[in-house]
């Protein structure tokens, strides 16, 4: 009971302003270089709201990239990783929507549409808080379809980091390090969109991204 209450104090209360302050400090000293769309120039509620999609291993970056956009709606995971996650954008200034392809997935469907019918963008982690790594899952493909906006690939990378075991390779940028950020041109699912079609959309956005980062990594290293 003790230990349990430890790890929930360190989950809500420690952890999160330490990742804030690590991504904070970190993303200050980048060299950052966005190549195709970019969001910062585009105030809030001036562009057509779009779904955005990322590899979960890439994700260091965006928090300090985009912090204080509260029209940016982030699902995370409703487990005790993704609470810690969670706690960290609503300190950037994120909205968060709390769900999963394993747990509350219609639930958090559901609540992605009502945000983008309030006018924000929705980013979805594109494989998941659990994997498989780098494979795309279908919450970003059925979103598009749903709502008729469109879906934004993106790929991060940089000149120098650091590469943890996890099982998504999470990838945190060395200090003063060259980051780049490529993005795709929007794809729509069309509201009539079958199970193949649908499909065939996801293996495409899938390639789009392994594509994405092959170009993102050859650019850092330049």
């Amino acid at each position: 009971m003790k230990n349990a209450a430890i790890k929930r104090f360190v989950n809500f209360h420690v952890a999160p302003p330490a990742a804030y302050a690590l991504i904070r400090g970190i993303g200050a000293t980048l060299s950052v270089t966005l190549t195709g769309h970019d969001p910062r120039h585009t105030p809030p509620g001036a562009a057509e709201p779009c779904i955005y999609v990322f590899w979960h291993g890439q994700l260091f970056l965006y928090p300090a990239l985009f912090r204080g956009r509260s029209d940016f709606a982030i699902l995370a995971s409703p487990s005790a990783d993704g609470e810690i996650i969670a706690r960290t954008l609503r300190k950037f200034g994120f909205t968060v929507v709390r769900g999963s392809s394993y747990k509350n997935a219609r639930t958090a469907l559901r609540e992605m549409v009502r945000q983008m019918e309030a006018g924000r963008h929705v980013v979805i982690i594109g494989d998941g808080s659990r994997g498989p790594y780098q494979k795309l899952q279908p919450g970003a493909v059925m979103l598009a379809k749903l709502t008729g906006r469109p879906v934004r690939a993106a790929a991060t990378a940089f000149s120098r980091q650091w590469t943890l075991g996890s099982w998504d390779r999470l990838a945190i940028p060395k200090p003063f390090a060259r980051a780049v950020v490529v993005s795709a041109e929007p794809v729509r699912v069309p509201a009539d969109a079958d199970d193949a079609a649908l499909e065939r959309i996801r293996a495409d956005i899938e390639a789009s991204l392994h594509d994405l980062t092959r170009r993102a990594e050859e650019l850092a290293r330049l």
